[in-house]
């Protein structure tokens, strides 16, 4: 039960790593990145149609780490300034906002493969001690060995899901970014312009 014990340990490396890493990700992606860009951009639209473009600032203060709000402030701080410097400060804070978003994603990928070939090490150097050692404890051994693989198997299939709920998360909020960058410019031009606009 040595082997299984050390080696289990060293299984647990990249499970809690991959652990820490999926809490963090979902703080900041959901919690601290995420706004609702449907009602945001509502309120947004009726501050600005309303020339209130003050008050459509601070709502985005209210969010300051949200990707949409940070995007929309940008545009919102360009207002009276011609279309092209509002496109550049849309594509300025997109640019600032998406490592953010990307940032550790990969690392849960990582941790996977690495779950997955401390499991093939752990089990072969336990079938391999037991062999050496010999006697009648050869099937528990092996028994052990297809444990310690089933676990790393376990770690590395549960540490793709987190990524694959990530860069779901990760698409979902570019998406929003993107769409409320085209809605923020479309209602600032419209506005410069003098025609009515609806997001």
């Amino acid at each position: 039960m040595g082997n299984l014990g050390a080696f289990g340990l060293l299984l647990l490396l990249p499970a809690i790593a991959a652990l820490g890493t999926l809490v963090e990700r979902f703080f900041v992606l959901r919690l601290r990145l995420w706004v609702d860009r449907d009602g945001f951009m509502r309120a947004i639209q009726k501050l600005v149609l309303a020339d209130q473009v003050g008050q459509a600032v601070g709502l985005c203060r209210e969010a300051p780490h949200a990707a949409v709000s940070r995007i929309v402030k940008a545009a919102l701080s360009r207002v009276g300034q011609t279309p092209a410097a509002l496109d550049l400060a849309i594509r300025e804070a997109h640019a600032l906002v998406r490592p953010e978003w990307r940032r550790r994603s990969q690392l849960l990928g990582v941790l996977s493969r690495a779950a997955f070939m401390l499991a093939t090490i752990a089990a072969a150097l336990s079938l391999r001690s037991a062999l050496l050692a010999g006697g009648p404890d050869l099937t528990v051994a092996a028994a052990q060995a297809l444990l310690l693989f089933g676990l790393g198997a376990l770690v590395a299939i549960l540490a793709l899901a987190a990524q694959a709920w990530v860069t779901s998360v990760i698409e979902a909020l570019e998406a929003d970014a993107a769409r409320a960058a085209v809605e923020i410019e479309a209602l600032l031009v419209a506005r410069m312009s003098g025609r009515p606009a609806v997001l």
